[in-house]
C-alpha cells in the first residue's frame, strides 16, 4: 500500500479511545509506526536493483517488529519525554503492525519472517493504490477533524470497522475471482499454478494467470458484472536459449528470485547491438481503466549484447 494511505489509516485509528488514554502523542505515534516500514526507501541510494531486492524486507519483518517498536519508543521518549507514557510503545507497535498487514495483502508482499527467510508472502487481495479505500479514510478523517456529530472517538471506531470490513470484502472477492478464473483457464489446458491479481482502481476487477509451458494464460474477470474477457495467451520466452543465457547474468539472476511472472523480450538496436529485456509480467497484464496503457513496470532490466557478449546490464 502507498505510504500516504498508511498515514491516513494511522491518523484515523489513533484518534479514538487510544488518544483518550495516551494523550496528544497518540496520533503522531500511530502515524509514525504506520509509515516507519517504508523508511527502507533509503535503499534506493545503494542501487535500483538493491532496493527492489530488499524493499519490504527487514523493516517489514514480523520477527523484527519488536525491535522497531523499541527503536521508535526510544526516539519518542528522547524527544517527547514529558508527554511519553506506557501506551505509546503499544500504539507504535499497532502502527507498524497495520503497515505490515496492509502490505501483506498486496501483490508485492513482504518478507514476513526476515532474516530467517527471504520468501515474500503476498495475499494478492488489494492493489497497491486503492482509491476507494484511501478516499474513505480521507472522508473519515474530515469527520474526525470537524467533530461531526460531536465525537472524534465515534468516527475512529467507524474507521476501525471500515478497515475490518474492507479487508474482509477484498478477501471474499479474491476467492470468488479465483473460483471463476480457475474454470476459465482450465478450458485452455493451463496446468501451472494459478495466480490471481487484483485489478487497478476497481475492487471487483481481477486478473488470473496460469502457466502453460513457456506461455501464460491470462483471464481478466469482473465479479460484480460477472463479465469474462476472452482468454489471452502471452509468451514469456523464458525457454529460449538467449533468455536462459540472460538469466545467468548477475543482476537478472537476483531479480528472477522476486519476479512472480518472469518474461523476456529481445530487439535489435540501431547501433547493431541487441537488447534483451527481463521483466515481471504481472505489471503488464493489468491496465488502467481510464486509458489503454499498462501500469508502470517497477521491475524491468535491460541487457545489451554486442557480438554475443553482454556489455551492459541495468534497471530501467
Amino acid at each position: 500500500m502507498d505510504t500516504i494511505t498508511h498515514a491516513l489509516v494511522g491518523a484515523a485509528l489513533g484518534s479514538g479511545k487510544l488518544k483518550e488514554k495516551a494523550g496528544s502523542l497518540a496520533v503522531p505515534a500511530f502515524i509514525a509506526g504506520a509509515v516507519f516500514p517504508d523508511s527502507d526507501i533509503v535503499l534506493r541510494f545503494v542501487s535500483p536493483e538493491f532496493y527492489i531486492l530488499e524493499h519490504r524486507g527487514a523493516t517489514h519483518s514480523l520477527l523484527l517488529w519488536p525491535l522497531w517498536t523499541l527503536l521508535l519508543s526510544g526516539i519518542f521518549y528522547l524527544f517527547k519525554k514529558q508527554s511519553f507514557n506506557k501506551y505509546i510503545p503499544f500504539i507504535l507497535a499497532l502502527g507498524i503492525l497495520s503497515h505490515l498487514y496492509m502490505d501483506l495483502v498486496t501483490s508485492w508482499g513482504i518478507m514476513l519472517f526476515y532474516p530467517l527467510s527471504r520468501y515474500r508472502t503476498a495475499w494478492d487481495q488489494m492493489f497497491i493504490i486503492d482509491l476507494y479505500y484511501s478516499g474513505a479514510f480521507i472522508l473519515l478523517l474530515i469527520f474526525i477533524w470537524k467533530r461531526f456529530l460531536g465525537k472524534k472517538s465515534l468516527w475512529s471506531q467507524v474507521a476501525l470497522g471500515f478497515f475490518i470490513f474492507y479487508h474482509l470484502f477484498t478477501t471474499i472477492n479474491h476467492f470468488a475471482a479465483k473460483r471463476i478464473i480457475k474454470e476459465e483457464v482450465s478450458k485452455a489446458g493451463a496446468t501451472g499454478d494459478l495466480q490471481v491479481f487484483p485489478g487497478i482502481a476497481n475492487p471487483f476487477s481481477w486478473v488470473g494467470v496460469a502457466s502453460k509451458g513457456d506461455d501464460y494464460i491470462v483471464s481478466p474477470v469482473n465479479i460484480f458484472t460477472n463479465s469474462r474477457e476472452p482468454l489471452e495467451t502471452l509468451t514469456s520466452e523464458k525457454g529460449q536459449p538467449w533468455a536462459r543465457k540472460a538469466i545467468e547474468q548477475p543482476i537478472a539472476g537476483k531479480l528472477a528470485t522476486v519476479a512472480r511472472l518472469p518474461a523476456f523480450t529481445k530487439e535489435k538496436n540501431s547501433d547493431n547491438t541487441e537488447s534483451i529485456y527481463f521483466y515481471d509480467m504481472q505489471y503488464t497484464i493489468r491496465k488502467f481503466p481510464w486509458s489503454k496503457d499498462n501500469m508502470r513496470i517497477p521491475l524491468k532490466l535491460q541487457q545489451v549484447y554486442e557480438n554475443g557478449k553482454m556489455i551492459s546490464e541495468k534497471m530501467l
